[in-house]
């Protein structure tokens, strides 16, 4: 273990974000669909200043999700045939 490592002391979060936290998770219970630009606009209106690096980093550290339909990418749609796989019983013994 480095001395870095071994003297490294974690810095706590303000009072200013924790109390941006505490508005942020009071959004959420109320409307469970707001996004970050939702909770950057609420925090204005709190008269708080914050970008949407800090409140997303503020987000990701409150454990504050959205809920909102997201890309389904990989699901796949019903197959209606399945095609064999002809390779089954072939032997391979040789390039081309």
């Amino acid at each position: 273990m480095s001395k870095g490592g071994f003297y490294y002391v974690r810095k706590v979060e303000s009072a200013e974000n924790l109390e941006m936290m505490r508005l942020m998770n009071q959004q959420i219970t109320e409307d469970p669909t707001a996004e970050v630009l939702t909770i950057q606009t609420m925090l204005e209106e709190n008269r708080y200043k914050a970008g949407l690096e800090r409140v997303h980093r503020l987000m990701r550290l409150a454990d504050i999700i959205p809920i909102y339909p997201r890309k389904q990418l990989t699901v796949l749609d019903e197959k209606k045939y399945i095609h064999p796989y002809l390779f089954k019983n072939l032997q391979i013994e040789r390039p081309n």
